[in-house]
């Protein structure tokens, strides 16, 4: 369902994806130079022909096409950047995990006192953040004010490291107020 909304999204989007890829080049293209090769793409083709040839190829041949504007593969791209997704799932992994339990414990330890209702006021406002917004903040601020993370990451190991903490402050609220609820269970 969802690669068919999806698709569908993306078929119904304005602009013609021949003529940016043809636009490229520098050179307007012609028309019949868009018309050859969106037959030769099956671009012409009725949109659930494309549909059930796209999804035919992710399915059992693993190809998710050509990418309109660096021509390579979509797949090898995917499998290319793989291994820095999962190098960030893992960072923020960690970064959740050392901000949520010192966090909780000290909420738990010190229940119903300042430093409690600063840690659940904090987590609830970062938990309530969009991700989106929170990532756009933080590079403004350390990146863009401060200067201490690059703004966009140019392949070194620091260009991973705002990304990772906004995800984990995004997704620590909620284990901070699990982590606190059993210790303070356990102290009662």
């Amino acid at each position: 369902m969802i690669s068919f909304i999806s698709f569908s999204i993306m078929y119904l989007t304005p602009g013609d994806p021949v003529a940016t890829m043809l636009s490229a080049t520098g050179q307007p293209p012609t028309n019949e130079m868009v018309n050859t090769l969106r037959d030769q793409m099956g671009l012409n083709d009725p949109f659930f022909v494309q549909y059930f040839r796209w999804i035919t190829n992710i399915l059992f041949h693993g190809d998710f096409g050509k990418s309109i504007i660096s021509g390579d593969s979509v797949s090898a791209t995917i499998i290319s950047l793989f291994p820095n997704t999962v190098y960030l799932t893992l960072l923020s992994m960690l970064f959740t995990l050392v901000i949520s339990v010192p966090l909780g414990v000290i909420s738990a330890v010190l229940e119903n006192r300042f430093t409690d209702y600063l840690i659940r006021f904090t987590s609830f406002i970062g938990g309530s953040l969009p991700g989106f917004f929170a990532a756009m903040m933080a590079t403004y601020v350390f990146g863009v004010v401060l200067k201490w993370f690059p703004t966009i990451s140019s392949g070194h190991p620091e260009g991973i490291i705002l990304p990772a903490f906004v995800l984990a402050v995004t997704t620590s609220a909620s284990f901070i107020r699990q982590i606190r609820v059993t210790v303070v269970q356990e102290l009662s």
